[in-house]
């Protein structure tokens, strides 16, 4: 989401619901405050998918619901 747009709305949750159809878990990662700020302006509902901070913290978050494990733990 890179533009402030009320018409992106449609296009983040049909993407998150097309994903969720196939089986597959969205991990929404790296949001700025803007974006934050017009995601809760647009009453965009993000129930459906995990927000991490970071795109690392994302891939951790993928890795744990896959069920991979670092060497050594």
């Amino acid at each position: 989401m890179r533009r402030n747009r009320a018409s992106q709305r449609p296009t983040v949750v049909q993407t998150v619901d097309a994903a969720r159809l196939l089986g597959a878990t969205a991990i929404l990662t790296g949001v700025s405050p803007e974006i934050a700020q017009t995601i809760v302006t647009l009453g965009i509902d993000l129930s459906k998918l995990i927000t991490i901070g970071d795109l690392q913290g994302g891939i951790d978050q993928a890795d744990r619901l896959l069920g991979y494990r670092a060497v050594g733990e």
